[in-house]
């Protein structure tokens, strides 16, 4: 099939030298040809044994993550990147949200909501769904809207923590929302458009338009900290237990002192990268169009192996659990060979950032009633 890589042929992609990064997907589990390019990030399913993928075509097809063997496939033309939730898969399209059941595509339910103007968010029973005028909060497991309220357009997907929501606004704004009642708790302007925050139970990481990074009170959101980056940061930060990082434009990837700020160390990749970076473990991936994602060892940057993936990445990679095992699935590949769908084995676990404030308590997530 045009664009498909045998596993021999993915295994022996070069590797640049460097120290190795243990944990890391490296088996290449299963590789199929796609009819076309992806028009966002593949996502695996959490709890369905599935690896979503929206083509450019207008379909969502649905691949075995046993084998990638496509199970299903619907006409269906998604606007935004794909959402998750148990036994669902989420996609915006035509001013609405379709919730397909991951056994055979059908329609579970369909949300009237306009057309999104960022990508949607799935988490812990909660879609939160963002248009140019409205923050929406609907119940994932029927679609029923808990609560709107009007808003100004996004600069990006909300994120949740505890009970509260987190929209980046294009303003420049950061807005936190009670969760319950879509109630504004606050708003902080910055000086340019957020990025897509990382929220804990004290402290709200972002970057921002102004070329600063941003720690943020989470009661308040006062300005705890903020560091010169003088280049726009790019992307969703990462953390682990210590410190906290930020892609930029400027094809770097900084770690800062999650309480401080303090700078622990900075390091160069050779492209823009696609996404924030991601914390496997003890290892920061920072993932851009390449044939391997760079990977970092989170306490000193110290370049790890690269992540060779057999093919330059088309659109951002995903990380996630199916079937008890993690997964690597990423469509790789150009106009010029075709595109194909890689999955990889894991023979590590995700280390969960957990909802809890540093350094420990833990933050219960509200369920939407009924």
């Amino acid at each position: 099939m045009a664009g498909a890589l045998s596993p021999a042929a993915a295994q022996a992609a070069a590797q640049p030298a460097g120290a190795s990064a243990e944990g890391l997907p490296a088996t290449l589990r299963a590789t199929v040809a796609l009819a076309a390019p992806a028009a966002f990030a593949p996502l695996v399913g959490d709890a369905d044994a599935m690896v979503y993928v929206p083509l450019r075509s207008g379909v969502v097809a649905a691949h075995r993550a046993s084998d990638a063997v496509e199970a299903w496939r619907v006409e269906l033309a998604a606007e935004q990147p794909l959402a998750a939730h148990p036994g669902l898969v989420l996609v915006a399209a035509g001013e609405a949200v379709h919730a397909l059941r991951a056994a055979d595509g059908s329609i579970a339910w369909r949300a009237p909501t306009g057309t999104l103007a960022a990508p949607l968010l799935s988490q812990d029973g909660w879609v939160i769904v963002l248009t140019s005028t409205e923050t929406m909060a609907l119940r994932a497991e029927d679609g029923a809207v808990v609560w709107k309220t009007p808003s100004s357009p996004p600069a990006g997907r909300a994120s949740l923590e505890g009970n509260r929501a987190y929209v980046p606004l294009a303003d420049g704004s950061l807005r936190a929302i009670d969760l319950t009642s879509g109630a504004e708790r606050w708003t902080r302007r910055l000086g340019g458009a957020p990025t897509e925050a990382l929220p804990f139970a004290d402290r709200v990481y972002v970057g921002s338009a102004d070329k600063y990074f941003y720690c943020l009170d989470a009661d308040d959101g006062d300005v705890n900290w903020r560091f010169p980056v003088r280049v726009a940061l790019h992307g969703r930060p990462a953390a682990d237990r210590e410190r906290v990082f930020a892609g930029a434009l400027d094809n770097m990837v900084r770690a800062f002192d999650r309480g401080s700020g303090a700078r622990r160390w900075n390091k160069g990749v050779p492209f823009r990268p696609m996404a924030g970076p991601i914390v496997i473990g003890t290892t920061v991936l920072v993932p851009g169009p390449a044939a391997a994602i760079p990977a970092f060892d989170a306490a000193t940057g110290t370049a790890q192996t690269n992540l060779a993936l057999g093919g330059p990445l088309a659109e951002g990679p995903a990380f996630g659990t199916s079937g008890g095992e993690t997964l690597l699935a990423a469509v790789i590949g150009d106009i010029s060979r075709g595109w194909s769908l890689v999955i990889f084995d894991s023979s590590f676990s995700l280390v969960a950032i957990p909802l809890t404030s540093l350094p420990g308590e833990v933050v219960p997530i509200a369920l939407p009633s009924r």
